[in-house]
């Protein structure tokens, strides 16, 4: 097959998306199957090119951001490995956003990606007319990728086309995409207008594809489940000793979503931790890895008895985070309060073994129901930290430190989740589409 995936970002971008896009493309390579990406621009990389098989197109710009870092030239920009760390936020770039909160994004639409739809969707029509493909895959968010793919739809209305809905779009209403004020009517009309234009939907949830079938009735036999993807072929770094194995840690993997992941309940219990257990301070380190806006960044200025147990690494390429799970004592993860998202580390965490505690901030919570009754997982609820809790955790700490699933029990519950499941799960919603 000819395939064409529509995403706003590509390597060297380290993004979900990406992490699992990049990888089923690279299966799909493997197959002997020819691969199309089309993605935004980065200055420093052709705006055509061979990547690891995969024929890259960009055009447009991912935000107004990445439209200044291309038009300067950056090296260190956001959502890249070693780049736009907290730190690096001054007086100046915080004036910034609020102006352009106040005023971009008070009116743009659909959402911070707007820039890329018209020089996407002239690029995608002219591969169109000068390839043959045998479907397009569009991904979001951002919500504009699927806005290309109906211009594409439109000019081929025969063309297969698989709407991938890896986070919602028009009945969103815990986060900022775009000012609904405006907009909310508009939203709903033009998801309603991708849904029902498109061949078949995919989600990673059972309670998005629920959440979906209540907002945009009639939908929901054109809705497929495809869960997050474990990456496999993915090894550690060479050479990385990230941690002092003298040491208890704790390790955190993602970015924070105000004001649906925050992580202020975890910083609250991890304080309590150590006021209840002092013995702690010494031994424990406390790891983030991922982006943290300044406005983020804040939350952790408040505890200052956490201070010199706090390591935040910022984002790092796949490879170290591979090896900061293998080394990590324990893993962090802390819930949406949303119960229509799963995080896309869900997979990673369960391959990695280790006992992990759960932050959950929701009912249903997507990450439980994936973890399928764990065995070494402690849930906590956000809405009940206090002594108790720490308690817990410390308990939690003494009697699961060290300890790691079987091989054999990680391969079980990880079978399903690796790569060519998922790879071969969106491939035959594509057989079908063309038969």
């Amino acid at each position: 097959m000819k395939l064409l995936i529509i995403l706003a970002q590509y390597h060297p971008a380290l993004n979900p998306n990406v992490y699992r896009w990049r990888a089923i493309a690279n299966h799909w390579i493997a197959q002997g199957h020819e691969v199309h990406v089309l993605c935004t621009k980065r200055s420093g990389l052709p705006d055509e090119t061979a990547f690891e098989g995969v024929q890259v197109h960009r055009a447009g710009q991912n935000s107004l951001l990445d439209w200044a870092y291309n038009l300067l030239h950056a090296k260190r920009r956001r959502g890249e490995s070693g780049g736009d760390l907290p730190a690096r936020h001054g007086v100046l770039r915080k004036g910034l956003e609020k102006l352009v909160d106040a005023t971009w994004r008070s009116l743009y639409w659909p959402d911070g990606r707007c820039l890329w739809y018209w020089p996407g969707r002239k690029r995608a029509l002219k591969l169109l007319q000068t390839d043959t493909f045998n479907g397009i895959i569009t991904v979001g968010a951002p919500f504009t990728a699927h806005l290309i793919g109906l211009a594409c739809k439109r000019a081929q209305p025969e063309l297969p086309w698989l709407v991938d809905i890896e986070d919602p779009f028009a009945f969103v209403d815990a986060y900022f995409i775009n000012n609904r004020l405006l907009y909310r009517r508009l939203n709903f009309h033009a998801e309603a207008l991708v849904l029902n234009a498109a061949t078949a939907i995919t989600v990673t949830v059972d309670t998005a594809k629920e959440a979906y079938e209540h907002y945009f009735p009639g939908i929901g036999s054109k809705i497929t489940v495809v869960p997050p993807l474990f990456d496999p072929t993915l090894v550690m770094a060479p050479g990385s000793d990230l941690f002092d194995s003298r040491c208890i840690h704790i390790a955190y993997f993602g970015a924070f979503y105000a004001p649906i992941r925050t992580p202020d309940a975890a910083l609250n219990l991890l304080d309590l931790l150590l006021e209840r257990y002092p013995e702690l301070k010494d031994r424990l380190l406390i790891h983030f890895f991922g982006e943290i806006e300044y406005a983020v960044k804040a939350a952790f200025d408040r505890y200052p008895r956490l201070l010199p147990n706090l390591r935040l690494h910022g984002l790092v390429e796949r490879e170290q985070v591979a090896s900061a799970m293998a080394q990590t004592t324990f893993l962090l993860n802390i819930g949406n309060t949303t119960t229509y998202n799963l995080p896309s580390k869900s997979a990673d965490y369960l391959a990695s073994g280790k006992p992990i505690i759960h932050l959950s901030a929701s009912e249903p919570d997507t990450f439980v129901a994936f973890m399928a009754e764990h065995p070494m997982m402690l849930r906590i609820n956000t809405q009940t930290i206090g002594p108790e809790a720490a308690d817990a955790l410390g308990k939690f700490i003494a009697d699961f430190q060290n300890q790691h699933l079987s091989a054999e029990a990680i391969a079980i519950r990880i079978k399903s989740y690796q790569t060519a499941p998922i790879a071969d799960a969106y491939f035959r919603l594509l057989e079908k589409m063309n038969f």
